[in-house]
């Protein structure tokens, strides 16, 4: 689904050929610096989460979704008191992953601030600060 808007000053031939070169525009792999660059560009969204986001088909779901993402990654995620409460692995080519925002024990994380570590194997790490402000359930009792 990309789309090309040509301008020109004549009007287009039949005949016409237009090339596009795109190789200065392609994926470069094994370069270093542009691995620790990709680093800083990972997050979390939304960010803070307040209730709901995006990402969620239903009221019963909780998702935020970790975005640029490299093809492997560790994602642990910690309460402010240093307390591991879930941690994530990523394999392969999509660039996002989703967090129900639950722990290790499926159940549903509280209101408030997590640390999230993201270690990517062979290029460095880097910690988001995520907050978290659940939506308030009502039970209507008849």
């Amino acid at each position: 689904g990309t789309i090309f808007k040509i301008l020109t000053f004549k009007p287009n031939q039949p005949n016409d050929v237009y090339v596009i070169d795109t190789a200065p525009a392609a994926p470069q792999f094994g370069v270093d610096s542009l691995a620790t660059a990709g680093i800083d560009e990972i997050g979390i969204v939304p960010n803070p989460y307040k209730g709901a986001s995006a990402y969620e088909v239903s009221n019963l779901q909780d998702i935020a979704r970790f975005v640029n993402l490299p093809e492997r990654a560790t994602i642990r995620i910690f309460t402010l008191s240093g307390t591991l409460i879930r941690t994530l692995e990523k394999s392969g080519p999509a660039r996002h992953l989703d967090w129900d925002l639950q722990t290790e024990d499926a159940l549903p994380i509280a209101s408030g601030m997590y640390l999230i570590h993201v270690e990517v194997p062979g290029v460095g790490e880097k910690v988001i600060k995520f907050g978290v402000i659940k939506k308030r359930i009502q039970l209507d009792l008849l």
